[in-house]
């Protein structure tokens, strides 16, 4: 599993490529030096927690979008809170329990698209 580090910076470098963005363009934007931008997209250091929050309003996204969450739902929706209360319950779930659940799911989604 790859680390956080490297999860947020291939986000970042897939977030700064798809605008056409250069390294310097997303350092002038930020006010982060070039050197910064590119060891975060390298993941060879870990953003802060403000960086990480400065650089999606750089984009215009979501924060958890560099780590890799994009594809969440609104935790104040109706799917939200059910994937959130699905995400707590397998957590404390044995790993026999957890693929069980990952199977069960796998069958309820092939059903749906069959319709």
């Amino acid at each position: 599993m790859p680390s956080l580090k490297k999860i947020v910076g291939d986000n970042l470098r897939q977030a700064r490529r798809s605008r056409g963005w250069t390294l310097e363009r997303l350092a002038g934007e930020s006010g982060l030096s070039v050197e910064t931008v590119s060891r975060i997209e390298r993941g060879q250091t870990s953003p802060a927690l403000d960086t990480v929050e400065l650089l999606a309003a750089v984009f215009s996204v979501p924060p958890q979008n560099l780590f890799g969450l994009a594809d969440c739902a609104d935790p104040a929706s109706r799917r939200g809170k059910a994937l959130y209360r699905l995400h707590h319950t397998l957590a404390r779930a044995s790993d026999s329990q957890v693929d069980l659940v990952a199977s069960l799911a796998d069958v309820v989604a092939r059903k749906g698209e069959a319709r």
